[in-house]
């Protein structure tokens, strides 16, 4: 299973963590626009992945949607932090739009990728991505725990 992770923050890096120790995941790319930070995790992985991680799977580091290429799963984690001064309805609306812009993207490359939506507030930006993008309903899953939709 080839699976794409958005954002090499700490959330990114957390997510691919865990896809890891799962070992069912044969390619992992881990893409930020930063390449260079994606590359530094990704080396940091696979030090460590003949000791903690049960099967030999192929980690990538990226900052070039193509690399998603046939993805099954793509996981978004990526999107602005909320500042000093704002409000959750203006995060809502910048990360709606990053989301949207990923998700077109993602849609290039991997138009039949299940996407799982982390960025806050997950809800709102999957809501985005189905209204604004070719993906289905019930290929975008939300992370959210409706704490932001309740």
């Amino acid at each position: 299973m080839k699976i794409g992770v958005i954002g090499a923050g700490a959330v990114g890096v957390g997510v691919c963590n865990y896809l890891l120790t799962l070992g069912s995941v044969s390619e992992l790319v881990l893409l930020d626009q930063n390449l260079e930070r994606a590359e530094g995790e990704v080396f940091d992985f696979r030090h460590t992945a003949a000791l903690t991680f049960s099967k030999n799977t192929r980690i990538i580091p990226s900052d070039d949607y193509l690399d998603l290429l046939g993805a099954d799963i793509v996981v978004i984690t990526a999107g602005a932090q909320i500042q000093q001064g704002q409000t959750r309805l203006d995060i809502a609306e910048i990360n709606a739009k990053i989301g949207v812009e990923i998700a077109r993207k993602i849609e290039r490359v991997a138009p039949k990728a299940v996407l799982i939506v982390v960025s806050n507030p997950c809800d709102i930006v999957a809501h985005f991505i189905t209204t604004n993008t070719g993906f289905e309903p019930n290929k975008v899953i939300s992370s959210g725990c409706v704490i932001d939709t309740a």
